[in-house]
């Protein structure tokens, strides 16, 4: 055990809080006095373990909190990056919304309705089933007649159908078949333009553009130039 009086003596020391002759006197007892020295040392050995165990402590203390500050850290950045990325799915959905349903509006605003070709009263032609039926929105019926004929007039009303039907991917198909020094082409791909609108894919508004544009350079078809100028200052 370290004496009561001794410890008091110790901390003063430690702490300099002793006279210049204390100091020299208790430094010159830690040289004759083997008991004082020992007692000294335990004192010294006891604050530092002391001191040993609140560093300990307090170095567990500080780990515990870094660790809980850096998990506060990831919950706060995966919270962070999930608004983030809600935030950004959620802008790419309405911009995808917002452009689908513009697309939309443009393709019902310029998409012009035939009215199909005559039909013959004295002799049956190879169109008239087709387009009686194309008259009467009976579009299964008028797709059914006019599959077999092959033709660029059959293509044409083809294409016109299955776009009623909301068969986009077909019309589009369709519509391709038509080859350029048809009747029907100015007419095919400015239709085959609003089709590549309404899939609303970059690399078909690419696509409807490039059509569009070429399209706007055709003065035979004012009507046509005239639709096509508009699309395109929607579409930039």
């Amino acid at each position: 055990m370290i004496e009561e009086g001794n410890i008091d003596l110790f901390e003063k020391y430690q702490h300099d809080d002793l006279t210049s002759d204390e100091k020299k006197a208790f430094e010159a007892r830690l040289v004759y006095d083997s008991e004082f020295k020992e007692s000294y040392e335990k004192y010294l050995r006891v604050g530092q373990g002391i001191s040993e165990h609140y560093r300990l402590e307090l170095k567990n203390k500080l780990k515990d909190f870094d660790t809980q500050l850096s998990e506060k850290k990831k919950i706060s950045y995966w919270k962070l990056t999930g608004a983030i990325a809600v935030v950004f799915i959620l802008g790419i959905t309405i911009t995808r919304l917002f452009s689908a349903n513009n697309y939309e509006t443009i393709v019902t605003n310029h998409w012009k309705k035939e009215i199909g070709l005559p039909v013959k009263m004295s002799t049956k032609g190879k169109y008239d089933d087709a387009m009686n039926a194309f008259k009467m929105e009976e579009w299964s019926t008028c797709i059914k007649e006019l599959q077999p004929l092959q033709t660029d007039t059959a293509n044409y009303y083809l294409g016109l159908s299955y776009y009623e039907i909301k068969e986009y991917q077909k019309a589009i198909a369709t519509f391709e078949q038509i080859p350029t020094n048809s009747n029907y082409i100015q007419n095919a791909q400015f239709r085959l333009g609003l089709l590549y609108l309404l899939s609303n894919q970059s690399k078909d508004i690419e696509k409807a553009t490039n059509l569009f544009q070429q399209l706007s350079n055709q003065t035979d078809h004012p009507e046509i130039v005239q639709s096509v100028k508009i699309i395109l200052e929607k579409i930039k």
